[in-house]
């Protein structure tokens, strides 16, 4: 018997099945809500359209890499990036000389260059119009999405000009409302932004302050828990600093918002990058990435 795939699918593609029975007998996980019928023994396979099979992994795999993007403003060795292979760097405006001086070539240089002087001697450069809608920090930013990337560190974006370190604060946002999360580093400090049904677990490592706003409106659904300043299920407001200096207390610490959308900012001690690979936010998991949890892309 033929299985049900749904219309839209003409030649459906098996990538995952515990043992030979008949598709029939098997759950169905499709791109659209489709009918489901379970497994013999609780198990599963997965029943989807090749071409959206190889989508889903290129974009697993470029969700692993990281696009790193260096503006104007100052740049110390412990933040110096470090690409690994499927990282992408872009240097932005004066960002390009303080790559050049840690050794790191980028693969982009965009900007005005005002701040630079000078357009730099690399192969790969976007010269942008002094007068123009986006900065060079937000020019790059949308460089990186359309090129696929998903994790974002911005550095040389802290200090200065106050109204460009807010700026770049709030780009910390937008990219979460982009799917896309991002980090800004430098000034001994760091900073990312949780949206809806997003959180994020600090490891026990970390020390020092932990300061939690609500962005703009209101937060609802906000929890602390492992800092000296716990809340549950509480409701933030943008008008008010609550979350002001909290504090690591050596154990693991989380922070997750149900509804809204919350900026976490906290003292970089040296160990940005040790502790980045626990920092990335996590999303709660629809029913179907349950499913698809395992799945080998």
């Amino acid at each position: 018997r033929r299985p049900y795939v749904g219309a839209d699918i003409a030649r459906p593609v098996r990538l995952r099945a515990h043992s030979v029975r008949p598709y029939s007998a098997c759950l169905s996980v499709l791109p659209r809500p489709a009918k489901s019928r379970p497994c013999n023994g609780g198990q599963s396979c997965i029943i989807m359209e090749a071409g959206i099979r190889d989508q889903l992994r290129r974009r697993h795999a470029l969700n692993q890499n990281i696009c790193y993007i260096v503006g104007a403003m100052s740049l110390t060795p412990a933040l110096r990036p470090y690409p690994v292979q499927g990282d992408y760097v872009i240097a932005a405006d004066r960002g390009f000389d303080s790559l050049i001086a840690y050794g790191v070539n980028p693969d982009l240089a965009v900007g005005d260059f005002d701040s630079l002087g000078h357009r730099p001697n690399h192969p790969n450069v976007i010269q942008l119009p002094a007068e123009k809608d986006d900065t060079d920090m937000v020019y790059a930013i949308r460089k990186g999405l359309e090129l696929g990337y998903r994790r974002f560190i911005l550095l040389g974006g802290v200090g200065g000009r106050l109204e460009h370190t807010l700026g770049n604060l709030q780009l910390l946002d937008w990219l979460a409302t982009q799917g896309a999360q991002g980090f800004l580093a430098g000034e001994k400090t760091a900073a990312t932004c949780l949206r809806s049904g997003m959180s994020v677990t600090f490891p026990p490592s970390m020390a020092g302050y932990l300061s939690v706003f609500c962005n703009s409106g209101t937060a609802e659904g906000v929890t602390l828990a492992g800092l000296k300043y716990p809340l549950e299920d509480y409701t933030l407001s943008g008008s008010f600093p609550l979350g002001v200096s909290n504090q690591f207390l050596g154990e693991e610490a989380t922070v997750s918002v149900e509804e809204g959308s919350l900026l976490l900012i906290w003292e970089d001690r040296g160990d940005f990058y040790a502790n980045l690979p626990r920092l990335w936010a996590r999303t709660k998991r629809t029913s179907t990435e349950r499913n698809m949890e395992g799945l080998s892309l």
